[in-house]
């Protein structure tokens, strides 16, 4: 998560999504520190419990998805995988703040490239530019709607009725960068197409060099990611500074393990001590001692 410093806005990423449903107290830590910086409670050194939650492929292998005929297409024009996947035929302009039509690069006839040096902004409407224009590859978009934005390393052009025409988009994982529930990242992607084309993809596709590509339906995955997205902006928009979840309650902790250690080392010793007070009280009842 990150705030726009000039007009205060939140942006939300699937990462955020993610460490949400995963450990709540985490993703609230996170945003006490986006709202306090200064709140004087360090983060970790060394976060193992994020590095084991390394995406991963929870799909299957299975059916032909519309965009595979593309990836044929392709290959049959001897476009190496790393152009492919990234369109590196167009090098990226790199600046620090490139004009919005130099976040757009042309690779070849059908595959375009979303400059990696843009700004957010630039790269979510050069992503929009290159769907209505039709682009049969996009690689490295970004898609934007509201306070939610995900990167999707493809874009594959498949047939269908949406309102950009007679075609729609599906999201592609093609780097296995986020292994780890990569379908919940395909599906946040598909949530985000669903508004931008009018149409949620009926497949999220997987595909790693010198494998087939994998297919996953869209909709095993797009209940789950809506429900915890509800949750999720439930909780942002209730955000309170004093009302921190119960630590217990995460399967992790994030960069906060040690900030929750020691909240649940502490109510075990209040816990303990309570529980000797009781016992040492109900000794004194037993024998005549206590008021």
């Amino acid at each position: 998560m990150r705030r726009n410093a000039t007009t205060g806005d939140i942006t939300y990423s699937p990462q955020d999504i993610l460490l949400f449903r995963e450990s709540p107290f985490a993703a609230w830590m996170e945003r006490l520190t986006l709202e306090n910086p200064d709140h004087g409670i360090a983060p970790d050194s060394q976060h193992p419990a994020l590095e084991r939650a390394a995406w991963c492929i929870d799909g299957h292998r299975g059916a032909t998805a519309p965009g595979r005929a593309v990836l044929k297409d392709h290959e049959a024009r001897g476009m190496a995988w790393d152009e492919f996947i990234a369109a590196a035929g167009t090098p990226a302009v790199a600046q620090e703040h490139p004009a919005p039509a130099e976040a757009l690069q042309v690779a070849s006839e059908d595959v375009v490239s979303i400059a990696a040096h843009a700004s957010e902004k630039q790269r979510s409407a050069a992503t929009l530019t290159a769907m209505q224009q039709g682009a049969v590859c996009i690689a490295n978009a970004q898609l934007t709607v509201g306070p939610l934005s995900a990167s999707v390393d493809l874009l594959l052009r498949g047939t269908g009725v949406s309102d950009l025409g007679s075609y729609l988009y599906l999201p592609c994982d093609t780097r296995g960068h986020l292994r780890h529930h990569c379908a919940f990242h395909l599906a946040c992607a598909a949530d985000l197409l669903s508004t931008l084309q009018g149409a949620l993809p009926a497949q999220l596709l997987v595909l790693r060099e010198g494998e087939p590509l994998d297919t996953l339906r869209t909709e095993d995955h797009i209940v789950l990611y809506r429900t915890v997205r509800k949750r999720f902006m439930a909780a942002q928009l209730g955000f309170r500074k004093h009302c921190m979840p119960d630590p217990a309650e995460s399967s992790h902790f994030g960069r906060w393990t040690r900030c929750a250690q020691d909240i649940l080392k502490h109510r075990a010793a209040a816990a303990r001590a309570a529980s000797d007070a009781a016992a040492a009280h109900s000794l004194e009842r037993t024998i005549g001692l206590a008021s």
